[in-house]
């Protein structure tokens, strides 16, 4: 049986050593005040990046050659500015993003109805020179198909016979879909908050406690060895769930700060949504926390099991990333902790319908490993090699 007396004991005195340990503290800071941050620089980035785009400026090398593609580009908000000197030279030194070459015998060529080679010197390494090289790619090809039009009918052939096939994309993501797509950054944070934030605790209540021998003592008591994994589970879980929170709040009160509307997203941060998403992360935090613990208590040293934390770290990476390459849908993933929890975090945040079934599972799931790993614990505690260390 438990005893919920030695285990609120077990979990205060877990708690306040937590609280005071720098170490913890500083593991349980992290995440909550990094992640807002990055979550706003991000967004606000991107909008700049649309807002750039808005009116390219276009370094041209040789525009004089080429004045009826020059203007048509002026005419669609380019600012086309006089390029001399190596182009080349300029991208190795990431001095422009992009620089158009038109050679001189453009207007030779032209006008005898020949191809003419335009050069874009560009750096595909960088974001920003691979928005900037498309769209001027999409400009000159639109002006060589029009071009190319006028060829055909002044030679009397209708410029469609050349086209056999026509493609129009057809975009049916909603706006919702657009908003989970984007908001998806925030999902992962908060997921990745519930280990992080407690994991220093956790750490330092096993092994760390193991190391520094003061393990002994607790155990020595006439004290159920149930009642202190769980202490010790409840504490750092304490932390995770907290962490997880403050996650969530400060990204919640950025992205009130960036202008979304401007990217087409849909997105309120209101309270309900707020309430909905740290219900769907309390189990986790607790599933979390169960976890760190039992790979802790394996650790012989603090420095072991942060090399066990490793793992630990990777695991809310991996939803995440199996949804970006190869999304996977199907009931039974509420079932699996972490995936489910930013499953339905998405679904809450974009608006999308969601059953009780769905919560159900997700808690479910998350709570009944949560108990499998708290039995092996109690095992570990149970044995001689937790109090000598072996």
């Amino acid at each position: 049986m438990i005893s919920i007396r030695q285990m609120n004991i077990v979990y205060r005195k877990e708690l306040l050593d937590g609280i005071r340990d720098k170490r913890a503290i500083f593991t349980a800071i992290v995440i909550p005040l990094f992640s807002p941050l990055m979550i706003y620089f991000l967004f606000n980035a991107m909008i700049d990046l649309r807002e750039d785009l808005k009116e390219t400026e276009l370094m041209i090398a040789g525009a004089s050659n080429a004045p009826d593609l020059v203007e048509y580009m002026r005419q669609r908000n380019v600012k086309i500015v006089e390029f001399e000197g190596d182009a080349e030279q300029a991208i190795r030194d990431k001095t422009y993003n992009l620089v158009m070459l038109i050679p001189e015998n453009y207007a030779s060529r032209f006008s005898r109805s020949k191809p003419v080679s335009i050069k874009l010197f560009s750096d595909s390494s960088r974001q920003t020179a691979r928005a900037e090289y498309r769209r001027a790619e999409r400009m000159i090809e639109a002006y060589a198909r029009t071009i190319g039009a006028m060829r055909l009918m002044a030679r009397g052939v209708a410029p469609g016979i050349l086209d056999a096939l026509e493609v129009r994309e057809m975009d049916m993501a909603s706006k919702e879909d657009r908003s989970a797509s984007a908001l998806k950054f925030i999902p992962l944070f908060v997921i990745l908050s519930a280990f992080v934030c407690g994991m220093g605790l956790a750490i330092d209540s096993t092994a760390g406690e193991r190391e520094r021998f003061s393990i002994e003592a607790l155990l020595v008591n006439p004290v159920k060895r149930s009642s202190v994994v769980l202490g010790k589970w409840l504490s750092a879980s304490t932390l995770a769930a907290v962490g997880s929170i403050v996650t969530l709040m400060f990204s919640f009160y950025v992205m009130s700060l960036v202008p979304l509307e401007e990217m087409g997203i849909t997105f309120k941060p209101e309270l309900s949504v707020m309430v909905s998403l740290s219900l769907v992360m309390l189990p986790l935090a607790l599933f979390a926390s169960s976890l760190l613990i039992t790979m802790a208590t394996f650790a012989k040293s603090f420095k072991d099991a942060q090399s066990y934390m490793g793992f630990a770290i990777l695991l809310p990476m991996v939803p995440f990333m199996i949804n970006q390459f190869s999304p996977i849908e199907g009931s039974w993933t509420y079932l699996i902790p972490g995936f489910s929890q930013q499953t339905l975090m998405e679904n809450v945040m974009s608006s999308k319908s969601t059953e009780v079934w769905q919560y159900a599972a997700s808690a479910l799931s998350a709570l009944v490993l949560s108990g499998v790993m708290l039995f092996a614990s109690t095992k570990l505690f149970s044995g001689e090699k937790i109090i000598y260390n072996k």
